[in-house]
């Protein structure tokens, strides 16, 4: 993918912030899974960090189907975690990001409380990580050289479409 190892930018941190505030959760991040380990590209809420990929839950959640959801007393590898803060992290939620048909990393929300998603911010976190697997390069017509979003054309994507829908109707259900 060519964005191992680089530097922060502001698309990625824009749609984890916007992940976490739609999933009222305080951390949220963008993983992404080499053989060996995995690395952020995105953190809001976390100190940005690399795992080994057998202490990775991203890399676990990357392998199924549909957002993952599990707590601390489900899952031990959230036993070790803590947000920025240091409060410790009680509850993971994380879809897979798919390039080429492969999965590649996660995009993912972290909570202090053990707890689930409502349908509607499941839905909504499924559908942020279609925007960010195309971000990704997956339909680099709509990116150009300099990597900044065609603003003529960003519109008619209709994943953004249902996105903005659908966060439109999470906002009216709270």
């Amino acid at each position: 993918l060519g964005l191992l190892d680089t530097a922060p930018e502001a698309r990625f941190d824009t749609l984890v912030a916007a992940c976490a505030q739609l999933t009222a959760c305080p951390a949220a991040g963008i993983s992404l899974i080499d053989a060996s380990r995995q690395w952020l590209k995105a953190a809001h809420g976390l100190a940005p960090h690399t795992l080994a990929r057998e202490q990775s839950l991203c890399a676990q959640a990357m392998l199924g189907p549909g957002v993952c959801q599990t707590t601390a007393v489900d899952t031990p590898l959230l036993q070790h975690l803590a947000l920025a803060s240091g409060e410790p992290v009680r509850f993971y939620a994380g879809v897979a990001l798919h390039v080429g048909g492969l999965p590649v990393g996660t995009l993912f929300v972290l909570d202090t409380q053990a707890r689930t998603l409502t349908t509607a911010q499941s839905h909504a976190l499924a559908q942020l990580a279609q925007v960010v697997a195309e971000l990704d390069g997956i339909e680099q017509s709509y990116i150009d050289q300099s990597d900044t979003v065609n603003a003529a054309a960003w519109p008619k994507r209709p994943a953004w479409k249902r996105l903005l829908q659908n966060v439109a109707r999470l906002f009216d259900s709270l």
